[in-house]
């Protein structure tokens, strides 16, 4: 890049080419002079640092390469005094605040900022920030960084420096620089020596250097040859960042990339936008699906249409630092038929507690589910058979209530036809006594003695009569009183004898 010293020197450090394109268009709307190289990676942004001086960094924490608010922490290691402006899709004020505090002089939401010269406006107060400087370099005695001769005698000393290994500028100005270096890594000197010498830099070189209470601390050393007014190299510049954690958070990250590995639940990784970075095995076993086939792919394109509100919705939580419980859902295999899944969707924070990313975590749940359709087929199998039998049941009982009733309407028609029948022979008899007086009295020669013999007829078959039909009655209250009893729970008061009674002139025919 060529310097543009008369307008602004951007770095934008985006891994999106549509976001990093809209950006673009932003500033060039804005009608300002400025000058932008765009990079889509960490590695790419050490580079562009190394070569060319900038005015003010745009950086996103979701790269390929990056560690969310590390990323902060590694530019401004390179170039102390260069302003970084944030421009995430991370709306989250946790995650702001840890990136102040990382160094960043700015926070912006992407989406939330719609005209350029507002961006430009955040840009140029980013830039006039107290303690922020056109220049890119470090000078002799600058308060970060550390600076040799061509003799490896130490000449300048940063408070980074200072940080890292313990010792002030006063007990190391004029030392040889291999008093801070291990004697497992002194024969990376010549190496380092040769490349400065061939006036070559190094960037981010992993080794150990010597702490003044005798440990030693994992660092990353970027360094450059120095020259002289006239082109010669008189020394190096080197700036020292301290990976003691980083390189502890990697190898807990190998610990959990094992264990990851090894589970037969599918583990996926996805920025805050839904964008698969990470896919374990036990994703491939489940889902049919190749990681390289996945990675960079949106999470959505795994959910069902009739899940993708939900799914989009955790999408959400996640972006507001939010966990989302485990459900039974669904997710796509490779085939095309449907999985059933045991969802969960946590977010994945940095050491900083910045929000870097979500982890989606899935149980196949197919023998389950069949497990289940099996115990709900059988439960309403036996529910069948049980109305079935109830169904039968209820028809042996009225069977059995109708063979009841027929007999005993047998019994009661028995009881009561004697009686009744008995009654109506007496009244016939009694009818024909009368006719027969009746036709003696039409043809006149009715005599005392016929008369005589009907009234004691007559007062004999009445007397028969009412004899019948008050047993009768006796019967029929009888057998009412006994359905009572035997279907109310009411007290009454009853004559024993006249009961018991009852009860055997209805068992009398039996």
């Amino acid at each position: 890049m060529t310097a543009n010293r008369s307008g602004l020197n951007l770095l934008l450090v985006e891994d999106s080419k549509a976001d990093a394109r809209l950006l673009e268009i932003l500033l060039l709307d804005s009608g300002a002079d400025v000058d932008i190289e765009h990079v889509a990676s960490m590695q790419a942004a050490v580079r562009a640092l190394a070569d060319h001086d900038f005015d003010i960094a745009l950086l996103d924490l979701g790269l390929p390469d990056g560690f969310g608010l590390e990323n902060i922490t590694r530019i401004a290691g390179l170039a102390p005094s260069l302003p970084i402006l944030i421009m995430t899709g991370l709306d989250d004020a946790q995650t702001a605040e840890a990136a102040q505090r990382h160094g960043a002089s700015g926070y912006l939401v992407k989406g939330q900022i719609e005209q350029g010269e507002e961006l430009l406006a955040h840009i140029r107060a980013a830039i006039a920030e107290p303690g922020a400087d056109d220049a890119a370099g470090l000078a002799p005695g600058a308060s970060q960084g550390m600076e040799t001769d061509l003799s490896g005698a130490i000449t300048a000393w940063g408070e980074d420096a200072v940080t890292i290994t313990g010792f002030a500028a006063q007990d190391m100005l004029g030392r040889p620089m291999l008093d801070l270096i291990p004697a497992s890594r002194r024969d990376e000197v010549a190496l380092i020596d040769g490349r400065i010498r061939a006036g070559e830099s190094l960037r981010e070189f992993e080794t150990l250097r010597l702490h003044r209470d005798g440990s030693q601390r994992e660092v990353s050393l970027s360094v450059w040859p120095r020259y002289d007014a006239a082109g010669t190299v008189i020394g190096s510049r080197t700036l020292m960042r301290d990976i003691t954690e980083l390189k502890r958070d990697r190898a807990d990250a190998m610990q959990l990339a094992a264990i990851v590995a090894s589970t037969d639940d599918a583990i996926i990784a996805t920025t805050l936008e839904g964008i698969i970075t990470h896919w374990n095995p036990g994703a491939e076993a489940t889902l049919g699906r190749a990681a390289e086939s996945m990675l960079g792919r949106p999470f959505l394109d795994l959910v069902p249409p009739q899940l993708s509100g939900r799914a989009a919705a955790m999408m959400q939580r996640a972006r507001r630092g939010l966990a989302s419980p485990r459900f039974d859902g669904e997710l796509l295999h490779e085939q095309g038929h449907i999985m059933p899944m045991s969802i969960s969707l946590s977010p994945i924070r940095d050491r900083a507690g910045g929000l870097v990313g979500a982890a989606i975590l899935a149980s196949d749940i197919t023998e389950r589910r069949r497990a289940q359709d099996a115990l709900e087929r059988e439960i309403d199998e036996h529910e069948a058979a049980n109305r079935e039998l109830r169904e039968a049941q209820d028809q042996l009982v009225q069977s059995e209530k109708l063979a009841s009733l027929g007999g005993l309407v047998a019994g009661i028609a028995h009881e009561i036809n004697t009686p009744v029948g008995v009654g109506v022979t007496a009244a016939s008899h009694l009818r024909g006594k009368l006719e027969a007086l009746r036709d003696s009295l039409a043809a006149g020669n009715l005599k005392r003695s016929q008369l005589d013999a009907f009234m004691t007829g007559a007062d004999q078959a009445t007397q028969i009569i009412l004899t019948n039909l008050e047993r009768a009655a006796q019967l029929i209250q009888s057998f009412k009183q006994v359905a009572v009893d035997q279907s109310s729970s009411e007290t009454r008061r009853f004559n024993l004898r006249r009961y018991l009674d009852e009860i055997l002139l209805s068992l009398r025919p039996n």
